[in-house]
């Protein structure tokens, strides 16, 4: 508990083929396994996604591994450097057998042919590019469904993606990454020796293969940094909706944000509040909601200092507890003039 009604969920892997494989490699680049854990692990962990983490480095994988997972979770950007063609062909197998893929490893150049047949890709750039605009096509796919067609999340910083020129039909794309003149300008800095038409690249992919579904991500997993854009300013929802898609069925999450919060009714003072410090000290933000008749002239100061410190919050339940905001007991709703009447004096108050 941070004070903050943040619940703080434990990561604890989870056995059984009803979880997620998380495909690392911590002998890789430090750059792109250090952030394996705030951009994928604690996501899944504050999802409530089962998963286990399966390390590369320390063994192989084998079709009796990816057999026992309901989804194969590609997390760390180049990781494909680290898959042999054996291990990608397998993959593909899995998938076409059943099994869910997502893979935020961006770099296709990376794949076996197998790999990206899988999707139809080809044309693949050999030089990245760079967006800070992620745009949504549609919300026809269960993974967008919760987004607004056209919509665009801006980053804070710019993000390397990979650009796909050509890809299988039974493929949707589900958004996009925009090159502009500014992003442009960035390239050149980049990838002097590159050429780019101005446009918008596809950046997530999303397609049956098989009896399978598989979902590719070809903007860098970055973009999960809060320094970059995050997982709550809007697009946590591909994130999960991408997993929970893919997976093999039934696959049970305990979805549920973990936010935790107290909220009080007819309160006027009692213990001078003090339970608002108590529950702050456990790590609560309460809501006292206040009979405002009630609620003595020296305990204003502290409603004042709490609500400005965000240790509480406090509302209006009533006038008291026979004078209601709307409706009058047993007479019915309050008459327009008797409204404005109520809520000036709820007005003074605050």
């Amino acid at each position: 508990m941070l004070g903050h009604g943040k619940y703080q969920r434990t990561p604890i892997e989870t056995m059984g083929n009803g979880a997620a494989l998380v495909v690392v490699n911590s002998q890789g680049s430090y750059w792109d396994y250090s952030i394996v854990d705030e951009t994928i692990i604690s996501a899944l962990v504050h999802f409530g996604i089962p998963y286990r983490v399966h390390d590369l480095s320390k063994k192989r994988l084998t079709k009796e591994i990816l057999e026992g997972c309901a989804d194969i979770v590609l997390a760390q950007s180049r990781v494909g450097r680290f898959l042999t063609d054996q291990e990608q062909c397998l993959i593909v197998q899995m998938v076409n057998e059943g099994a869910g893929l997502v893979n935020f490893d961006e770099d296709l150049r990376n794949y076996c042919s197998t790999y990206l047949d899988m999707f139809g890709f080809d044309r693949i750039n050999p030089h990245p590019y760079v967006t800070s605009i992620l745009r949504i096509r549609n919300n026809e796919h269960y993974i967008t469904q919760l987004q607004d067609p056209g919509e665009c999340h801006v980053f804070n910083r710019m993000t390397t993606a990979i650009a796909v020129e050509k890809w299988s039909k039974n493929m949707q794309v589900l958004a996009e990454g925009h090159l502009g003149k500014e992003q442009l300008t960035y390239i050149r800095h980049l990838a002097p020796w590159s050429a780019f038409e101005p446009k918008e690249y596809p950046v997530i992919f999303a397609g049956q293969i098989g009896k399978g579904r598989a979902v590719q991500f070809t903007i860098s997993s970055r973009m999960w940094r809060k320094e970059f854009f995050g997982h709550v300013r809007g697009a946590d929802d591909l994130f999960y909706r991408s997993i929970i898609w893919t997976a093999k069925k039934p696959f049970i999450t305990n979805i549920i944000p973990p936010f935790v919060t107290m909220s009080f009714d007819d309160c006027c003072g009692r213990h001078e509040f003090k339970y608002v410090d108590i529950a702050f000290d456990h790590g609560y933000v309460s809501m006292p909601s206040l009979f405002l008749d009630m609620v003595d002239t020296h305990l204003y100061r502290k409603i004042a200092e709490d609500q400005k410190s965000g240790k509480a919050g406090y509302n209006t339940h009533a006038i008291s507890y026979y004078e209601q905001m709307y409706h009058s007991y047993g007479q019915g709703p309050l008459s327009a003039d008797r409204l404005k009447e109520v809520f000036s004096k709820e007005d003074d108050f605050w």
